[in-house]
């Protein structure tokens, strides 16, 4: 997990980025923080109106952009990671990791469970909802067991089905992701199987490439990149990891 030592966080936030540059992850996570960032801002808004019209008062300030217009743009976003994530893995970068890793080699199993364990303290640390840290914990054993048993096709092809659902969560038929999914709102789901999903596979390469000794770097570096865009559901749970 991440400590209070500057120095050591940095360090984290730098090796964490520069994998998930190398890997052609960094373009599919900032897609999905941005996603984040967009409609976090959409609830505020219409929570707003709401609070406006249960106590029969004007909006003040009004509202800059509707949230049909950052929707879209979040929608956007989905599909765009999407295709970013499969041209990163179908690069040369990825080509000798998909030849040569055996999913279910050991080494890899206990990466997951320390991912895992990491992930888990984050959320106590934030101080998650006890059933929504459930449902992010069985998210997290969903992934890694595809991972292990379908490899990084398992992954790219759950995370694209996953994607696209947005078209449909996040319209105003849908609350606009405000739904409930058990318990968490169906937008809350998106981002965070996009976040796992993409952490996963940069385990993968991390193994591949170097052994993996700083696995916590995984979690700096999307951490960091969620925080300095301004926040959103992972935002809040970022706050827990400390980095």
């Amino acid at each position: 997990m991440g400590c209070t030592c500057s120095d050591q966080s940095r360090t984290l936030r730098v090796q964490g980025q520069e994998l998930f540059d190398r890997a052609g992850l960094l373009g599919p996570a900032r897609h999905m923080l941005r996603m984040d960032e967009l409609i976090a801002q959409v609830h505020k808004d219409v929570r707003r109106a709401e609070r406006a019209a249960l106590l029969n008062q004007p909006l003040s300030g009004g509202v800059s952009v509707s949230p049909e217009v950052r929707l879209e743009q979040a929608r956007r976003h989905a599909s765009q990671a999407r295709r970013e994530f499969r041209t990163a893995l179908s690069s040369d970068a990825w080509s000798p990791i998909l030849r040569g890793f055996d999913s279910r080699r050991d080494d890899f199993a206990s990466a997951l469970t320390e991912q895992r364990a990491l992930l888990l303290q984050g959320l106590d640390a934030a101080d998650v909802g006890v059933q929504a840290t459930g449902e992010i914990a069985a998210a997290f054993d969903e992934i890694a067991t595809v991972a292990r048993e379908q490899g990084t096709d398992g992954l790219l092809t759950f995370f694209d089905e996953q994607m696209a659902n947005a078209d449909t969560v996040l319209t105003a038929d849908r609350d606009w992701g405000r739904e409930e999914r058990s318990p968490l709102e169906w937008w809350q789901w998106l981002i965070i199987i996009g976040v796992l999903v993409i952490s996963v596979a940069a385990l993968i390469v991390c193994l591949w490439w170097f052994g993996c000794s700083w696995i916590s770097a995984i979690w700096a570096a999307f951490c960091w990149g969620t925080v300095a865009a301004g926040g959103g559901f992972w935002a809040g749970i970022c706050l827990g990891f400390g980095f």
